[in-house]
């Protein structure tokens, strides 16, 4: 998988990757071999969400016959951060805690600054935006610079991960210049992703 991802980066593309968690055949190794393949991968946004049975579904049907659904299951639970935190809504094999657990470890390694910032860094190299060519308005240049300085603000001097931030800024700035718009944009995702990360920890407990 990551060679193939690679070969992404080498035609200028990003990838973002999602991963479901509590399938039946899962084993305790999940969230190391999940932690593994985004580490590898340097895929910086990497969207992790519990399993959910969808009405309508072969998945539904076959837990149906099994008597594994839950009542309501097709009833998403309101203010609890969405499909991330509404899966499982069925009888697991795996004892229920450890799929919770093993989503936790996922988020919140994979999510924390040090690693985030790290495979911005290591994506960065790689990208190929030789063939990019983006002539904006002058009017867009002005917003998206004034846009910028925001974020100097709030994640170069306001935030605790601040040295992660700068460290990344300056390497991708001397590694890959013509990469630097597509790195400030993935660190300004952290800006959604460190709350919303700190959310969901939260739900799940």
């Amino acid at each position: 998988i990551p060679e193939s991802i690679h070969k992404f980066y080498k035609h200028g593309i990003i990838v973002n990757a999602g991963y479901i968690v509590g399938f039946d055949k899962e084993k305790d190794s999940v969230a190391k071999t999940t932690l593994e393949c985004i580490e590898k991968t340097f895929i910086p946004a990497n969207m992790v969400g519990l399993l959910f049975a969808l009405p309508n579904t072969q998945l539904t049907r076959r837990l149906a016959l099994e008597g594994r659904l839950n009542e309501n299951f097709d009833k998403v639970r309101e203010n609890v951060g969405g499909q991330c935190v509404s899966g499982l809504n069925y009888e697991t094999l795996r004892p229920r805690e450890d799929i919770l657990n093993d989503f936790k470890q996922i988020l919140s390694e994979a999510y924390k600054p040090e690693r985030y910032f790290k495979r911005i860094r290591q994506l960065v190299p790689l990208l190929d935006c030789s063939r990019k060519h983006l002539n904006l308005p002058f009017k867009t240049n002005i917003k998206n610079l004034h846009g910028f300085l925001k974020l100097i603000i709030a994640m170069g001097f306001k935030a605790p991960y601040r040295k992660h931030f700068w460290r990344t800024l300056l390497s991708c700035s001397f590694r890959n210049r013509k990469a630097l718009r597509y790195a400030v944009a993935l660190m300004a995702l952290y800006l959604h992703f460190g709350f919303f990360i700190e959310h969901v920890l939260e739900r799940i407990d």
